[in-house]
């Protein structure tokens, strides 16, 4: 999830190969509210976490030092009287008190200072003193030797250098990454052709050479290989047949117009606020790297990997087009990540909330079981995932009302004010402005009586593999990006954003980590805690505990193709939270959804924000039209009498540019795939 950049976000633009595989970092936030005021603040309270959690390691260690370098002994006080001068005479009294051993076998030094101590404070012989009465001194001086040693151990521990705790801690997800056992989603079959893992990145590599190989690929017949897949997986699947319509439309929607006019504009907004030129070249519209459905392509590639999931049911290759022949291939260590469909949220200790939730019977499932194959959960009053849904859209999400009035979607669409969005499992999740923080969702899980096959379960689609990818690297200064080999329309959820769940002051290298939970955002646990209803105490408490705490999903070491993903001005992708089983963090699924109509050979994009750019050579160059180095040489002003009606004149300009190209890119879809299918 170097120090805080505005907004928490951080960049890295290299992972130590030369390739900058843009992250899929949490793009900068666009509500001012959400930023602090004082970017001090954040580090301070991570620092903080820091110091006790090291002080608790430091206890801790000293409690185990104590059992492993002593043995148990009791404390017994002793009187100077005849009794004991009696004992010193009898010789098998002496015999069995000369076989409690005063110290451990190996703690040599700590009797000679036991002895050499008792020695200076004594006017008598130490060789006429009674053995029980030197056990007792011996005793006292190993505590006080304990206590140096836990001082010393405090010292050794603050001196460590920030960089002896970099290496330790990256040791430690090396460990992690090597042994944490990952649960596989439903549709995985082991891909024997797959590069297996090792945590070890020289042997990885090497591993990976090893596979590298030239092929034929054709473009179009691949598409069409991939879209007729997809089609036959929902016809033979009963969870899908019927229920989705999964088709790409010839006119574009009305809330993706929205949606994509809203960030155009904006980014123009920011362009023109931050230009001082007021005139200049614009730059072309062409991205590097894109596909060209326009031409049959077919020609000899140079493949990394076959498959680069290890699950025969979800194959994405991996190709490189910068090298001319295998033996010059360079694999990057970003290819060198452990594959998993899963999150590891051990790093970020939330067992204890989890089993307090557990306890407090606040895990939200439901028992609609009576159709099958597909359960009706969605609008269904008396399921409480569905109600869950309900209760999250009127705490988060705007309302379908503006200014108090029912807005006319026909008269005035580009003022609309965006309908709700939704997580049925078949309909398209329309997303919205400031999605990420202000568009929750609840699904059914396996917990619930329905197992999650129901019409409430917007992940499904994520599990059943549906679509077709392949990563490319066409720029070693972009590195890989990923590709869609079919068609995928607008509000469909493609994948999940999986990796490490940990504390902000876990994470070493953030160049890859997404943001989960804001600790300034302190409304977000609220509203949960009101959707939850009445909770005991103690749980509230470690539920703002757990939502103060800054954490992060990093795929760094574990992660899936979501990692992959690059940078946009205009991206065609969204992440979005959606909740399971309970408001844990540990809980939560990082759903990516796809903004805009996907047609075969898109390259599939986030946008890491107007930051990012910064750290590209020579800034960005993703050919948007309202790409961040390209110059607006003007904009409305919003001083100016004829403000409105300039920008609904904009707003038109753009929305009928956006449809234009959907036409056209639909048009070669049809004559290239859908004709031949």
């Amino acid at each position: 999830m170097f120090g805080f950049l505005p907004n928490f976000l951080n960049f890295n633009k290299d992972d130590g190969s030369g390739s900058s595989n843009p992250p899929p970092a949490k793009r900068a936030r666009t509500d001012k509210e959400n930023v602090p005021e004082n970017d001090e603040e954040e580090t301070i309270i991570q620092k903080t976490e820091e110091v006790q959690e090291e002080e608790d390691e430091i206890e801790a260690e000293g409690e185990e030092q104590r059992f492993l370098r002593f043995d148990p002994v009791e404390y017994v006080e002793f009187e100077d009287n005849p009794r004991i001068q009696e004992d010193d005479g009898n010789e098998e009294e002496q015999q069995v008190d000369a076989d409690i051993p005063l110290v451990n076998d190996d703690d040599e030094d700590m009797e000679d200072i036991g002895t050499n101590e008792h020695q200076e404070g004594s006017t008598e012989n130490s060789s006429e003193l009674p053995k029980r009465s030197m056990r007792g001194t011996t005793v006292q001086l190993r505590e006080q030797k304990q206590k140096e040693w836990k001082k010393q151990d405090e010292l050794e521990k603050n001196k460590e250098s920030a960089r002896d705790r970099e290496m330790r801690r990256m040791q430690e997800k090396e460990e992690d990454a090597m042994h944490v056992d990952t649960v596989q989603k439903p549709n995985f079959e082991l891909d024997e052709r797959t590069v297996p893992y090792n945590a070890d990145k020289k042997i990885m590599t090497q591993l990976i050479k090893e596979s590298v190989q030239t092929v034929d690929y054709d473009e179009n017949a691949t598409f069409v290989a991939a879209e007729t897949r997809r089609r036959q997986m929902i016809e033979d699947d009963p969870m899908l047949k019927e229920h989705l319509e999964f088709k790409m439309p010839e006119t574009i929607e009305q809330d993706v117009i929205e949606y994509k006019t809203h960030h155009v504009i904006k980014n123009l907004e920011e362009n023109f606020e931050n230009q001082k030129k007021k005139e200049a070249k614009r730059m072309s519209t062409q991205k590097p790297g894109s596909s060209k459905t326009n031409k049959k392509l077919s020609k000899k590639r140079i493949r990394i990997m076959q498959n680069i999931t290890g699950n025969r049911k979800e194959v994405i290759p991996v190709y490189c087009d910068i090298s001319r022949n295998v033996n010059e291939v360079d694999i990057p260590p970003s290819l060198t990540y452990k594959y998993s469909d899963t999150n590891v949220t051990r790093r970020a200790k939330l067992d204890e909330l989890d089993k307090q939730i557990e306890k407090g019977k606040k895990n939200i499932k439901c028992d609609c079981h009576d159709q099958t194959p597909v359960v009706k959960c969605w609008e269904n009053p008396s399921c409480p995932c569905y109600q869950t849904n309900l209760k999250l859209r009127e705490e988060f999400q705007i309302g379908k009302k503006k200014d108090g009035k029912k807005v006319d979607n026909k008269k005035d669409f580009l003022e609309y004010d965006y309908k709700p969005t939704e997580f049925a499992t078949h309909k398209p999740v329309y997303l919205k402005p400031g999605s990420f923080d202000n568009v929750i969702g609840f699904a059914c899980s396996e917990l619930c009586h329905c197992k999650g096959h129901c019409t409430n379960n917007v992940t499904l689609l994520v599990d059943k593999k549906l679509n077709s990818f392949e990563l490319e690297r066409k720029n070693k200064n972009l590195g890989f990006q990923v590709k869609s080999q079919n068609c995928i329309p607008a509000g469909t959820v493609i994948a999940e954003f999986t990796g490490e769940a940990v504390k902000s002051h876990d994470l070493v290298e953030r160049d890859y980590a997404y943001q989960v939970v804001n600790p300034y955002r302190s409304d977000v646990v609220t509203k949960l805690l009101k959707v939850m209803g009445h909770c005991p105490e103690e749980l509230e408490k470690s539920m703002r505990k757990a939502y103060r705490t800054c954490l992060y999903i990093d795929p760094k070491h574990i992660g899936n193709v979501a990692r992959t993903f690059n940078t946009k001005c205009e991206s065609n992708v969204e992440v979005l939270r959606v909740y399971q089983k309970s408001f844990s963090p540990s809980n939560i699924r990082l759903l990516v959804v796809t903004t805009e109509n996907i047609f075969p050979g898109d390259e599939l994009n986030l946008d890491y924000g107007s930051e990012y750019s910064k750290y590209l050579p020579g800034g960005c160059h993703c050919g948007a039209v309202s790409c961040k180095n390209n110059v607006v040489a003007s904009f409305p002003n919003k001083e100016d009498k004829a403000y409105k009606k300039n920008m609904l004149l904009l707003k038109k300009k753009i929305a009928k540019e956006i449809q234009d190209k959907h036409s056209a890119k639909f048009n070669i879809y049809k004559s290239q795939v859908l004709d031949k299918i």
